[in-house]
């Protein structure tokens, strides 16, 4: 390999082909991250604390904020699960699905951004 090819592969960031990175990196952090969207969907709420204010929240969203949250949150997990986890096994459908949750994740946060201003 010459180093324009190393230089483009290392910076398409293309990840180690480990079994640790397939099964942390592509199973176990997206499953934990999808988790949390899938309750965001079923509780439709989220609520956010800071640092300076740690017994009340300094965000609350209800409903669609919550739901568009949980969304997001569940297109960032495949996100992670298809670079990781599909990268050396079918090079082709983690192109597909990086670019299918790519496009939905940028329209959810979109609308996440609207249910913040809109209340």
């Amino acid at each position: 390999m010459n180093w324009r090819e190393e230089l483009i592969e290392n910076l398409t960031g293309t990840p180690p082909n480990t079994f640790w990175t397939h099964a942390f990196m592509g199973l176990i952090v997206p499953l934990l991250v999808g988790l949390f969207g899938i309750r965001l969907l079923v509780v439709q709420r989220l609520a956010v604390y800071a640092k300076g204010a740690p017994i009340s929240p300094a965000v609350v969203l209800h409903g669609h904020g919550a739901i568009v949250c949980g969304l997001m949150l569940l297109s960032i997990g495949l996100a992670v699960h298809f670079h990781y986890f599909w990268t050396y096994r079918k090079p082709v459908l983690a192109a597909l699905g990086k670019l299918v949750t790519g496009i939905s994740g940028l329209i959810l946060f979109c609308l996440y951004i609207w249910a913040l201003v809109s209340g």
